[in-house]
């Protein structure tokens, strides 16, 4: 038996000889390494194709397993993978406990997709693949108890060489919603909430803390120390320059540098605090110009400020359509950005109002949105082909307010005075002179 590895050496030098029948291809020199154990052969044999690199995925996979099951047998109880990954570094082979939970995967799914790991698919696409199946189950726990089995099934269509999550998610979206009775596209939007959320705000607590102990902040209460509205008022002009650093397509690069936004000095540091009012400051038509001033400025940010139509009625500001409609095909990163930008609008729209009432319709009846909202023909979909369905309140507060990586303090703060400003308005004037409408 070979102990390091060359098998396939051996078998050439086995058909060379039974081809020409030279001994020198019959007999060669070998070193003699006295036997140990099997599991030690396997172990050698696993570090040498890892060295030739030409082991695919799944039968390394199993590979690992025959390592982990014959160790077991040889100690006589099971291992946890901490302890099977101590003991195979001991032997030479180290293997991470999460490319261990990788391997276990890739076993499971050659139940479904035997074909799709035998063309090479790569670590990325099973992490991918495991991310879609736990965030559906999580979605469907209290839906439907047949997940696994349409799961399965789905997969298992889709076992060729053009394999593709995107095609593998319509088809669960589908099949989910005749099985729960929701829409698929509202699965869709749920799910990739789901998927968004967990992908821009993972991996950033221990980069946070470490940034907020480095700059001086106190960390979790970091957010009660922001600068004040004045502070920031006198940078106006380098708005522009900080909404385009935290364009939304940079946002997976960009998430040390929206952390390090809550570097701010304690020389400069205010409490969030309601500012106090004046007789200047209750004017309505200045109000209302101030909140379409600061929704301009926060829309920025998101690249979304041509949303944002100035009103001489209701609360200064109304919403429009977006250019284009949201289109989550792409890249990870492209839906990332165009997921954000839908969050950014919904939210921009029910903060305007605009809708709550038909009072307020007056307000907005020019815009192309009041048509699709009001106005679009029966059976047709073109509301949703534009702006989706709304998304839950959950996510809503997940994203746009809970998250630093999508806002930063500073960005935080601005929203925090701008429905300051509308709180204001809405305190010190009635619906009917807000909206300009007679009982």
């Amino acid at each position: 038996m070979i102990e390091s590895g060359g098998n396939t050496r051996l078998q050439i030098l086995n058909e060379l000889y039974n081809e020409t029948g030279d001994e020198a291809f019959n007999q060669v020199q070998c070193l003699f390494v006295p036997w140990s154990s099997e599991s030690n052969i396997l172990t050698s044999h696993l570090i040498e194709n890892e060295i030739r690199g030409d082991m695919i995925l799944i039968d390394k996979a199993y590979a690992v397993k025959s390592l982990k099951e014959e160790i077991e047998i040889e100690l006589g109880k099971e291992l946890s993978r901490n302890e099977f990954s101590t003991l195979a570094a001991d032997r030479g082979y180290k293997i991470s406990r999460k490319s261990l939970t990788r391997l276990n995967y890739a076993i499971e799914l050659d139940q479904m997709i035997p074909h799709v790991l035998r063309a090479n698919i790569s670590t990325r696409k099973i992490d991918e693949i495991k991310k879609i199946y736990q965030t559906y189950s999580d979605y469907c726990r209290d839906k439907t108890d047949r997940f696994d089995l349409i799961f399965m099934g789905i997969m298992s269509e889709h076992d060729n060489e053009e394999f593709n999550i995107k095609d593998v998610r319509t088809d669960l979206d589908v099949q989910l919603a005749a099985e729960i009775e929701v829409q698929s596209n509202h699965i869709f939007l749920e799910i990739q909430a789901r998927i968004v959320n967990s992908t821009a705000c993972q991996n950033t607590s221990d980069a946070y803390n470490s940034l907020a102990q480095q700059s001086g902040v106190i960390y979790p209460n970091n957010t009660a120390s922001i600068p004040s509205t004045k502070s920031q008022e006198s940078d106006t002009g380098d708005s522009h320059a900080a909404a385009s650093e935290q364009h939304p397509e940079h946002l997976a690069e960009n998430k040390a540098t929206s952390n390090q936004q809550s570097n701010i000095s304690p020389a400069h540091q205010t409490a969030l605090t309601p500012e106090p009012e004046g007789n200047d400051d209750i004017d309505l038509m200045g109000l209302r110009g101030r909140n379409y001033e600061m929704v301009c400025d926060f829309a920025r940010h998101f690249v979304m400020d041509h949303v944002i139509h100035q009103s001489d009625s209701g609360l200064g500001f109304i919403i429009e359509c977006p250019v284009e409609a949201f289109d989550f095909d792409g890249s990870q990163r492209q839906k990332e950005t165009v997921y954000l930008k839908y969050i950014v609008w919904w939210f921009l729209f029910g903060l305007s109002e605009q809708n709550t009432d038909p009072k307020r319709f007056h307000a907005w009846n020019h815009l192309e949105l009041f048509t699709l909202f009001h106005h679009q023909e029966r059976g047709t979909n073109a509301l949703n082909d534009r702006v989706k369905q709304a998304p839950e309140i959950l996510n809503l507060l997940a994203i746009i307010i809970q998250c630093p990586v999508a806002l930063t303090d500073t960005g935080f703060l601005k929203l925090f005075r701008l429905m300051e400003n509308i709180r204001k308005i809405k305190k010190h004037y009635p619906d009917k002179q807000i909206w300009d409408y007679q009982e």
